[in-house]
């Protein structure tokens, strides 16, 4: 048997409106064209297809680096120079209030093939981190449609350094006591369904923001973590800092007891909402 080529992971990547970010093994492009082969009458199997309705997305999970234009860039405005999580973050401010399409889509290249996920935009992320661990950063993107395009050249990597748990700190009453975070935002995207001769959303809109937040510490810090009103927690680095402040929190787990060893330990839930009497949403990130 005639030995066949191989492609490496390592000469995949993804772009986001341009932005070159490192990714982990497990990205992946959802574009199923979902056909309606209905069971007519007389058939004795499947004789017949349509076109089905397909609502493309891209899930990855990307290397949070000690890099400011990269995960965790931000700049507050959308428009030249804008970053990674302005499209995450920031709305129009008409009435739509709307997110914004990352300029170039989302390239996805996987050695083999190049897609691009066309009218881009960054529905959601997550982070967690936990003593000893990575901070891990996982984001979707939703877009109308999948097309070919140019593969693209392969770009050389920084040696800039990972974050990791030991630049995670959190403040107030939190300070010290937190094991691990688990933290989500949301902008709720759904298809405009608006029939325009095409196979898949016309558009993708935003929906209500939405934010979660998980705390895990000892049963010895139950009323302390169970008490606050506010969580913040920053991710340091030489070359980028960021400030999560999630500004209106209940917790939902107040009588969630177990028992554990070597210690108890408790998970805390909150409800995450926006601050009374402010135009700031659930999540801050400064």
């Amino acid at each position: 048997m005639a030995a066949s080529a191989q492609a490496q992971f390592y000469t995949s990547y993804l772009s986001f409106g341009g932005l070159m970010i490192p990714i982990y093994p497990g990205a992946r492009l959802s574009a199923p064209r979902n056909y309606v082969a209905p069971p007519l009458v007389g058939n004795f199997w499947i004789l017949n297809e349509g076109d089905g309705f397909t609502n493309p997305s891209v899930d990855v999970q990307v290397a949070v680096r000690d890099v400011a234009q990269e995960a965790l860039g931000l700049t507050g405005v959308i428009g030249v120079g804008s970053k990674f999580l302005d499209y995450a973050l920031i709305r129009s401010a008409d009435s739509a209030n709307d997110t914004a399409i990352l300029p170039g889509g989302v390239v996805f290249y996987n050695g083999v093939r190049a897609l691009l996920l066309e009218n881009a935009k960054f529905d959601s992320f997550s982070l967690s981190a936990s003593k000893g661990g990575d901070i891990t950063m996982r984001a979707r993107f939703c877009g109308t449609d999948v097309i070919s395009t140019t593969t693209p050249s392969l770009v050389p990597w920084s040696t800039a350094r990972l974050l990791r748990y030991n630049k995670v700190t959190f403040a107030g009453a939190l300070a010290g006591i937190v094991w691990s975070v688990d933290a989500g935002f949301s902008n709720s995207h759904s298809p405009d369904m608006s029939m325009n001769g095409t196979t898949g959303p016309a558009a993708q809109n935003a929906g209500m923001l939405g934010a979660t937040l998980q705390l895990t510490g000892q049963a010895a810090d139950d009323a302390t973590m169970g008490g606050i009103s506010t969580a913040a927690f920053t991710i340091a680095g030489s070359n980028v800092t960021r400030t999560f402040t999630f500004g209106n929190v209940h917790d939902q787990t107040p009588d969630d007891l177990s028992i554990s060893i070597p210690r108890n330990m408790r998970e805390h839930s909150y409800l995450c909402k926006g601050v009374d009497g402010s135009t700031s949403g659930p999540l801050v990130v400064s």
